[in-house]
């Protein structure tokens, strides 16, 4: 999603809340919440936040990377439990 801005503080100020929010998903307990490749997902995804101050057009015209999906322990967990016995 491109963005603009009127200054590299706007935009310093936008991409420290993407990193912000998603700090949590490199916690040391972030495993026992979200799958291992959500984690390594938004590793990219951080990364490719972070280095935008690297584009072109930056800070007036900033192209974010989209924020992964969420994948998190027990909606795999529900979809790799057996199915119940019928009787």
């Amino acid at each position: 999603m491109t963005k603009s801005y009127q200054s590299e503080i706007e935009a310093r100020a936008d991409r420290d809340a993407k990193l912000a929010a998603s700090d949590w998903t490199q916690a040391g307990d972030a495993e026992s919440r979200i799958t291992r490749k959500c984690i390594e997902d938004y590793q990219r995804y951080r990364r490719d936040v972070y280095n935008a101050k690297h584009q072109v057009d930056w800070p007036l015209s900033v192209d974010w990377p989209a924020e992964p999906a969420l994948e998190r322990q027990e909606d795999v967990a529900s979809v790799l439990q057996e199915p119940e016995a019928v009787e």
